[in-house]
C-alpha cells in the first residue's frame, strides 16, 4: 500500500534541506512535488504550507512575482480552511 501523503511529506522534507543548502532549484522541484501530491490527496493544510514554502524559496531566489503568486494561493487556502472550520462547528 502506497502512502501518498507520506511520500509528499518526504518530498517536502527534501525541499527544506535543499533550501537550507541554497540549492533553490532542487528545493522548488521537491516542494512542487509535495504540492502536487497534496492536491491529489486533497490535503488543504499541506497544500497551503507548500505554497508558502515555494513562496519563501522563490523569495530567496529573488523571483518576487512568483513569491506573490504562491503566498496569495496560500492565503486563499487558509481563508477557505477558516470558512470550512466554521462550517463544521
Amino acid at each position: 500500500m502506497v502512502d501518498r501523503a507520506g511520500e509528499g511529506r518526504s518530498y517536502g522534507n527534501l525541499g527544506n534541506v535543499y533550501q537550507s543548502l541554497g540549492n533553490y532549484s532542487k528545493a522548488i522541484k521537491y516542494h512542487g512535488q509535495h504540492l502536487s501530491i497534496a492536491k491529489e490527496v486533497v490535503d488543504p493544510g499541506a497544500e497551503g504550507t507548500k505554497n508558502g514554502n515555494l513562496g519563501n524559496t522563490y523569495q530567496l531566489k529573488g523571483a518576487f512575482l512568483k513569491v506573490i503568486k504562491y503566498h496569495l494561493q496560500d492565503l486563499v487556502i487558509e481563508r477557505d480552511d477558516v470558512v470550512y472550520w466554521y462550517l463544521i462547528q
